[in-house]
Formats: C-alpha cells, sequence, structure tokens
C-alpha cells in the first residue's frame, strides 16, 4: 500500500455520538490496550494466532474495536451502562489493504447488555437512521454466523451486528460508525 493519510471528519463523529446518546447510549472510556482473552474474543482465529502483530510495548494488545475494550472492562468487573458507546482507534490485520480496508481507523462501538434479537434490530435500525441522516443508504446484508452487515449501495461494509458470548457475558455489538470508511463511502458514491 502506498502512502496512508487517515483523516478523520470529527463532526461525523460528534453528530453520531450526540444521535446515539439522545438514543440512551452512555458515552464509556474503554481501553485502548487490553489483555490476550479480551483481544481474542472478537477476533478470527488466524488473526488470535497473529496478535502478536499488535502487541503494545508497555503490555497488551492494541484493540481491533473498543468491543474489546468493553470485554476487558467486564472481566475486569467495571460497572458501566447497560447500553454504552465507546470511540476508540482500530488496530486490524487484514490480508488485503486497500481504501477502504486500513491497518487503522477509527470507531464508535455501541454496547447493549440486553443480549437478544429485538435488542439487535434495533441498534441496526438506529445505524440506518443516523447513515440515512448523513448521507448514505444502508442495506442489510445477513451472514451465515447469524450477525448483519449495514453495506452501501456498492456492498462497502458499513458496520457489522451481532450478539457475542463470552465466558459468563453476553451482549449486542454494532458499529455506531467507522471513519474514514463512512466518510469514503458517503465522498465516492
Amino acid at each position: 500500500m502506498s502512502e496512508t493519510r487517515l483523516s478523520i471528519d470529527a463532526n461525523l463523529l460528534a453528530k453520531a455520538q450526540a444521535f446515539y446518546a439522545s438514543h440512551g447510549f452512555v458515552d464509556t472510556p474503554t481501553p485502548w490496550l487490553v489483555g490476550p482473552e479480551a483481544y481474542a474474543a472478537t477476533c478470527p482465529p488466524e488473526v488470535a494466532a497473529s496478535a502478536h502483530e499488535w502487541h503494545a510495548p508497555p503490555g497488551g494488545y492494541h484493540v481491533a474495536s473498543a468491543e474489546q475494550g468493553f470485554i476487558q472492562l467486564l472481566q475486569d468487573g467495571t460497572a458501566f451502562s447497560e447500553k454504552a458507546q465507546s470511540t476508540t482507534p482500530c488496530f486490524r490485520w487484514e490480508a488485503e489493504f486497500d481504501t477502504y480496508h486500513l491497518p487503522f481507523f477509527y470507531k464508535l462501538e455501541l454496547y447493549d447488555a440486553t443480549a437478544d434479537s429485538t435488542a439487535m434490530f434495533a441498534m441496526i435500525s438506529l445505524a440506518k437512521q443516523l447513515f440515512s441522516r448523513l448521507g448514505v443508504d444502508a442495506q442489510v446484508e445477513p451472514l451465515s454466523d447469524g450477525s448483519i452487515d449495514l453495506v452501501d449501495t456498492r456492498g462497502v461494509e458499513l458496520g457489522s451486528y451481532g450478539i457475542r458470548h463470552v465466558n459468563s457475558f453476553s451482549w449486542v455489538y454494532g458499529t455506531g460508525i467507522a471513519l474514514p470508511r463512512f466518510s469514503q463511502c458517503r465522498d465516492s458514491l
């Protein structure tokens, strides 16, 4: 990949945070470095096996999503709202990097402790409303594992949603907004 410039539209991020807050998602700081169990909980096996890619010198692993930060809080016994949002940088390993698949980006992650399909579809409905207000009509794309992606008209993923079970914890997870991908999708339509 040639030179990568990461530009985050802070206005879009602020609008997304305010939108989800108005629907009961409480802003929740989550750690950007997590332990190996929290890191591996959301990673595909081949990524978790190469976890050394994102191991931080001070210890722990750089998060691939704030969802891993929420998992770390749960494991640590740290109380937080049953409906929460957290914004973090995200560090990912992809088979191929391109305009929409970067090794790093910024994402607002949603968490709902009501781990059922009603809560998941409510979260998806909110995300579709927000994306539409911000200029991108999202379509639902069900996946074989029961999770759902929201994609733009070209099929570029805007967010992922599902129900996660880790140890004794269960929750609905979802993308509030991922930047710069959302901006890139909107600006290229």
